[in-house]
C-alpha cells in the first residue's frame, strides 16, 4: 500500500444528510489510517455545481458547516467544479477527435420511442442511437450534436470493488452515454472522471448506487490512457423500517441534528457503528478504531438508520461532559443564559438530569422549569381543593424531615399516598406544577433534591400565599 488521495464530492444542490456523512466519514477514515505510514495521503473536498439551476449558496453552506461541526477536516483548498468546465470540454474534443466518442443527432423523441419498441418486444437493449456513429455526414457536422462515448460491443468490464468484490458487466450492456450536451456542456460522467484525475484521486469511495456509473467511467479512463483508480462502492443507509431514507429517517440538514441536541462526537460513534466497524463497545472514536479499520470490512448490506442507538450513544456523551461544558453549549447553541440563575441549582440539576436526557435540548428543557418557576406566581384554580388540602399535609410531613435523601424522600412520599389512600399522580402532579411549572416530568425525589429542602418549601409556601 501507498499514499492515498480520497475525495468527498456533494452536489450544492440539497442539504448535506446523515447519509452523505457516512460516505464523507469513510473517505475520511480511510484516510486517517493511511496517514499513520503515509503523511502525503489526503482527503479532499470537492463540489460539483455544475447544475447551476438547483445549485443553491445555502446547500454550499450545509455542506460546510456540517463537515466541520463533525470535524471531518478535508485538505488544500475546495476544489469547484464549475472552475473547470473548458478542462472537462476540451477532454471530450480529445476523445471525439481520437474515434473514442462520436457525435449524435438523435432527438429524445426518437429515443423514447426505440425504448418503448424495446420495452414492447421485451429486449433488453441499453443503445438506443444506433446510427449517427458510423455516418459520415453527421460526424462532419460543426454544430447541433451532443457528443456520446464509443463503447465496443464485444467483451466485458471486470471491477475489483473494495467492497463489492469482484463485478463484471458485458460492454453490449452499456450505453453509449452521452458526455457532452447540445450546449457544449460536460455531463457529470465525464466531469468526475476529469476532475478525479486531475485531483489524483487513488480510491473513489462512494454510495453503491454509483456502482453502474464505474463501468461508464472505466470506458471514460481506458480510452484516455489514465490509470483507474481503486472502486469502493459502500451500501447505502435507509430508514429502520428498510426504506428509502427520508426526512422522518433523518435525511435532513446534518445541523439540524446539532439543533436538536446532538453532539458531534455521537454522530460521528453512531455513524462508525452502521457497518463501518464492528465492536462488542458501542461507544468509541475515530482515533481508537484507526488501527483496526480495513476497507473490505465494510459490511455489504444496506444498514438502517435507528434514532433509539443514536439516543443511547448521544446519552452516553452527555453524561461524559463536565457542567461546565454543558452551559456553555446551552449558551452558545440553545440560547441559553445562565448567569441570572442560581449556579448551585444548575450543578445539581446537571448531576442528576444529564444521567437521563437523550438530547441537549431535552437536558435544557429538563432543567429551565427548576429556574424560572421560582419566581412564576401559580393560579390556584390550577390545582384542584382536594390537591390543596394534600399538599399542606405532605408540606408539613416534609418540613420536619432532616435526611434530605432520595431514597428517604421516596419512603416518606410512599407512606403518605399509602396512608392518604390515594394514586401517586394525586400529588406527584400538583408537586410538579408548583416546584418546576410542569405537571409532567422527572420523578418528584429527583425534583426536591435539586431544589434542596430550602427552596423546595419556599416555592411551596408561595403558592399559598
Amino acid at each position: 500500500m501507498s499514499s492515498v488521495i480520497t475525495r468527498f464530492a456533494p452536489s450544492p444542490s440539497g442539504f448535506l444528510h446523515i447519509g452523505s456523512v457516512r460516505t464523507a466519514l469513510i473517505n475520511y477514515l480511510f484516510v486517517k489510517k493511511s496517514k499513520k505510514e503515509f503523511k502525503d495521503s489526503k482527503f479532499l473536498l470537492r463540489i460539483e455545481d455544475t447544475d447551476k439551476e438547483r445549485s443553491e449558496n445555502k446547500y454550499f453552506e450545509s455542506i460546510i458547516n456540517g463537515l466541520k461541526w463533525l470535524n471531518i477536516n478535508w485538505e488544500e483548498e475546495i476544489y469547484i467544479q464549475s472552475k473547470n468546465i473548458n478542462l472537462h470540454k476540451n477532454i471530450a474534443e480529445d476523445l471525439l477527435n481520437n474515434k473514442k466518442a462520436f457525435k449524435c443527432i438523435c432527438t429524445k423523441e426518437q429515443l423514447d420511442k426505440k425504448r418503448e419498441k424495446y420495452v414492447k418486444e421485451r429486449k433488453n437493449i441499453k443503445r438506443l442511437c444506433t446510427t449517427c456513429e458510423n455516418n459520415i455526414d453527421i460526424q462532419s457536422l460543426k454544430k447541433d450534436y451532443c457528443v456520446r462515448m464509443s463503447i465496443p460491443n464485444n467483451g466485458s468490464i471486470v471491477i475489483d470493488d473494495l467492497v463489492q468484490g469482484k463485478v463484471e458487466v458485458l460492454n453490449s450492456e452499456i450505453d453509449n452515454f452521452i458526455i457532452l450536451r447540445r450546449d457544449s456542456t460536460p455531463t457529470y460522467m465525464l466531469s468526475v472522471v476529469v476532475d478525479d484525475n486531475k485531483m489524483g484521486i487513488t480510491h473513489i469511495i462512494r454510495g453503491d448506487d454509483h456502482l453502474n456509473n464505474a463501468f461508464k467511467q472505466f470506458h471514460i479512463y481506458n480510452s484516455l490512457n489514465w490509470k483507474i483508480p481503486k472502486f469502493v462502492h459502500i451500501p447505502l443507509m435507509h430508514g429502520n423500517d428498510g426504506s428509502k431514507l427520508s426526512k422522518r429517517h433523518g435525511s435532513m440538514d446534518i445541523i439540524e441534528f446539532k439543533n436538536n441536541g446532538y453532539l458531534a462526537n455521537s454522530i460521528v460513534n453512531y455513524l462508525l457503528t452502521l457497518g463501518i466497524y464492528s465492536s462488542k463497545n458501542e461507544i468509541f472514536s475515530i482515533d481508537s478504531i484507526i488501527k483496526d479499520f480495513e476497507l473490505s470490512k465494510i459490511n455489504k448490506s444496506p444498514s438502517k438508520f435507528d434514532y433509539e442507538k443514536l439516543n443511547f450513544i448521544n446519552l452516553n456523551y452527555i453524561k461524559n461532559l463536565n457542567n461546565n461544558d454543558i452551559i456553555n453549549l446551552f449558551k452558545n447553541d440553545y440560547n441559553f443564559d445562565a448567569t441570572n440563575f442560581d449556579t448551585n441549582l444548575i450543578t445539581k440539576a446537571l448531576d442528576i438530569l444529564k444521567n437521563r436526557s437523550n438530547t441537549l435540548l431535552n437536558l435544557k428543557d429538563n432543567i429551565l422549569p427548576f429556574l424560572i418557576a421560582k419566581n412564576l406566581k401559580r393560579n390556584k384554580n390550577d390545582v384542584s381543593e382536594e390537591s390543596i388540602i394534600l399538599l399542606k399535609k405532605y408540606k408539613d410531613i416534609i418540613d420536619k424531615e432532616n435526611e434530605w435523601e432520595k431514597e428517604k424522600i421516596e419512603r416518606i412520599t410512599k407512606e403518605f399516598t399509602n396512608n392518604e389512600n390515594i394514586k401517586f399522580n394525586e400529588i406527584g402532579e400538583p408537586i410538579r406544577l408548583i416546584l418546576t411549572g410542569k405537571s409532567k416530568g422527572i420523578p418528584i425525589s429527583d425534583i426536591l433534591i435539586i431544589l434542596g429542602k430550602k427552596e423546595t418549601l419556599e416555592r411551596i409556601n408561595n403558592f399559598f400565599i
